[in-house]
């Protein structure tokens, strides 16, 4: 017997543990990516609901505002009317855990818009 049998084993786990954490981090990335993608969207649509609530005058804004971004899995966190525009920031929490952070935050502005005749 040669002193480095088993050492192809060794190098083979070492590789094979590279790999998982090299996959786990994609994994991760990706989920992140996906996440902020989701906040934008969650953000506009809340901010559009909440503009069209405003200028119709018929609901309170920023309620419109959060319904839509929980319908969007989102938790509205600030919601500002400034002269005939809304901003809307959001918080879409992340689906897997990622050390370090929680989730995502958007914002999106929406205002006065004119129908086309």
């Amino acid at each position: 017997m040669s002193d480095d049998e088993g050492g192809v084993t060794v190098v083979g786990a070492v590789i094979a543990l590279v790999m998982m954490l090299a996959a786990l981090a994609v994994v991760m990335y990706a989920s992140a990516v996906a996440t902020r993608y989701n906040a934008r969207a969650a953000a506009d649509a809340a901010a559009l609901a909440g503009a069209v609530a405003f200028a119709r005058a018929d609901t309170d804004a920023c309620q419109a505002a959060e319904d839509i971004a929980g319908l969007n899995g989102a938790a509205l966190q600030r919601c500002v009317v400034r002269g005939s525009d809304l901003v809307a920031t959001v918080w879409v929490p992340l689906p897997i855990r990622i050390p370090g952070y929680s989730g995502v935050t958007a914002s999106a502005r929406a205002g006065p818009f004119e129908v086309a005749h």
